[in-house]
């Protein structure tokens, strides 16, 4: 755990925060992403049509080489993203470690630098107060020696400090070099413009308007293709890897026919999760959602302050059937679930007020509270992401405890509330330790009418 207390070094809080841990494991998820990517691109480009005759067949088989270098593409981004990522948690650990040093150092030199000015002051008071002159002589060799100690002693700390400051620089320049790197990439790539971006930010705009989820349908389309030989094999049919493959380039065809108003993007969303669902089945079509969408979010919190919650979502699995779900969720929802990931969630403050709905399998007591009252969001169970018939059985909603916070010491975790059971969650969420006595203490209880 990091330091508290910088005092010894006139500083109110810590320079190089952060999770380096963290940071590290989001880096290496990108390089895990890449790396599916580039299995995938080897495999499309292995693809061949076997002397079968058909015009969609032929269409495809000419679009191969151009789909194929679009996801190397995409495997540069990812890849690079991922080392960039990995480089920085690197430099942030060492620069916490050098800074946690220095301050231990500082703390040492100011108690030893307190105690020999206390000492030069005492040996000076006798010196003052001496009648005789050798005594006197004496006590003032002795106050200048130990103010000889105090001023060491303040060197030290000066040097600590000194120390401290190279560590910020060092994590602030390996910061500047990895957004550099990020933004290199994402410039140069020959992505931008291209079906990567511009369809993934016109159908997250139009249907969720979840801006860092850009990169989640891309990625399943990407990812998709590296079950397709795997497929082929265990149905033994060359028909379905075609059929598979046909469908992602029909999802793309649909994308582009939608960014420019030619087609709905209610049949692009449906082409994509036809793509998704014929390719890799609909459970490892749930597993890469899941796995692209926490990602992405643990790039973003990691330069937030909130990784370790990100982190903690990446561990969230989607269910087969929570797929379907999400694809079910009413788009003003989703809308509204977008609003709350993107916001920050605010540090709780005692006296705060905190909310928990249940009902059913979940009682009014538990770990998971938000600040946001249920009561002014459009849909509850989809931006609170509601147990809702998974593993921990079903929140009713039927009533609604209003409660302060009285001790935030006994919040053990701030983060949004993560996907549950195909709702996407994204309203703030203060995980507290509801058994100690005075965490929470109860003002209301009220029955609700939810939606």
């Amino acid at each position: 755990m990091r330091p508290t207390d910088w005092s010894p070094v006139g500083l109110s809080s810590d320079p190089v925060p952060g999770d380096a841990v963290m940071v590290l494991a989001g880096g290496n998820d990108y390089l895990e992403v890449a790396d599916s990517i580039d299995r995938a691109a080897q495999r499309m480009s292995r693809l061949e049509s076997g002397g079968m005759i058909s015009e969609a067949l032929d269409a495809l088989m000419e679009r191969k080489e151009e789909t194929v270098a679009d996801i190397q593409k995409a495997h540069a981004r990812y890849a690079a993203t991922g080392r960039a990522l990995v480089d920085y948690a690197g430099v942030l650990s060492a620069a916490q470690d050098d800074s946690a040093t220095a301050l231990e150092r500082a703390r040492a030199a100011a108690a030893d630098a307190e105690d020999a000015s206390g000492r030069q002051r005492y040996y000076v008071d006798l010196a003052d107060g001496a009648q005789d002159e050798s005594e006197r002589s004496q006590w003032e060799r002795l106050a200048a020696q130990f103010g000889g100690d105090a001023d060491a002693a303040h060197g030290t700390v000066a040097a600590a400090r000194s120390d401290i400051d190279t560590a910020v620089d060092m994590r602030d320049r390996a910061a500047e070099r990895a957004i550099g790197d990020i933004e290199d990439i994402t410039q140069h790539d020959g992505l931008k413009d291209g079906w990567w971006d511009d369809w993934g930010a016109d159908l997250v705009a139009a249907i969720t308007d979840i801006a860092g989820w850009v990169s989640t349908i891309a990625g399943v389309l990407a990812l998709a293709v590296a079950w397709i030989p795997v497929i082929g094999q265990a149905l033994a049919g060359v028909l379905l890897i075609v059929a598979a493959v046909a469908a992602i380039v029909n999802a793309i065809g649909n994308i582009a026919l939608a960014s420019t108003g030619e087609r709905s993007w209610t049949e692009a969303v449906i082409s994509i999760a036809g793509a998704a669902l014929s390719c890799i089945g609909l459970g490892g079509a749930a597993k890469a959602i899941g796995r692209l969408v926490t990602t992405r979010v643990l790039l973003r919190d990691a330069t937030t302050g909130t990784a370790k919650s990100a982190a903690k979502a990446a561990a969230t699995a989607f269910k087969p059937r929570d797929a379907l779900r999400l694809l079910r969720n009413d788009p003003s929802a989703l809308v509204e679930s977008a609003g709350q990931w993107l916001r920050p969630v605010v540090r709780p403050q005692v006296g705060d007020e905190v909310f928990r709905l249940y009902g059913g399998s979940s009682q009014w007591y538990g770990k998971s509270w938000s600040p946001v009252d249920p009561r002014v969001l459009h849909d509850q169970r989809s931006t609170l992401g509601m147990p809702s018939g998974g593993k921990y059985g079903t929140n009713d909603m039927t009533d609604l405890i209003v409660g302060r916070l009285n001790d935030v010491s006994h919040v053990e975790d701030v983060r949004h509330a993560l996907p549950m059971d195909g709702f996407p969650g994204g309203a703030p969420e203060y995980v507290i330790d509801w058994s100690r006595t005075g965490a929470v203490e109860r003002l209301d209880d009220i029955v609700m009418a939810v939606r």
